[in-house]
């Protein structure tokens, strides 16, 4: 698995292009496979480093971060989203299931596409048909996440952000070894 890559806006409006471009099958299950790429970039931003090995096993098949549902979870956990956002990722994640595991051809009119869509917020806009509206939210949503991702915000290890705290935590649980400690605190003070 390919560790992913930072999107440009102009890749954003080109992906919501080819969205709108796509039957209504085509638009849920791109638009949905797009906001699950794009999650995968703001989420690898935001976690420590990652070594190839510990990318694929993460991301890989069967790792927290392998299918769109986890995705949505460790962003809305990560404190990347508020509620209507998680919500909104989710409900276009069901609209997308419900084209992609049903054989005969469907519209976003069809009726149990058509209440998923429904229960979208329109995000204020007049929308004449449910095809719009799915677009405009999956257009609002690849937006926010690609601003959420703007910025390369890790986690870091407490040693890095608080090295004097992590030290005297390590003297207290570790007395027998504080001279060590203090040695490395010298030495790491030094530069």
């Amino acid at each position: 698995m390919a560790r992913r890559t930072a999107h440009t806006s102009e890749q954003i409006t080109s992906a919501v292009k080819e969205i709108q471009e796509q039957t209504d099958r085509g638009s849920a299950i791109v638009g949905a496979a797009l906001m699950e790429e794009m999650l995968s970039v703001v989420l690898q931003k935001r976690m420590s480093e990652m070594n190839k090995k510990h990318y694929e096993t993460f991301f890989g098949q069967n790792g927290p971060g392998s299918t769109l549902s986890n995705k949505i979870e460790l962003f809305y956990a990560l404190g990347l989203c508020n509620d209507s956002l998680y919500k909104a990722m989710h409900d276009i994640r069901a609209i997308r299931n419900k084209f992609a595991h049903r054989i005969e051809p469907l519209t976003f009119n069809d009726p149990s596409i058509a209440d998923l869509v429904d229960q979208l917020s329109s995000a204020g806009f007049d929308l004449s048909n449910r095809r719009q509206k799915f677009i405009a939210l999956i257009s609002i949503i690849l937006s926010l996440i690609y601003a959420t991702g703007a910025d390369d915000i890790r986690v870091k290890f407490i040693g890095e952000t608080h090295s004097e705290l992590y030290i005297d935590v390590l003297k207290r649980f570790f007395p027998e070894h504080a001279s060590t400690f203090d040695q490395v605190w010298k030495h790491y003070n030094k530069d």
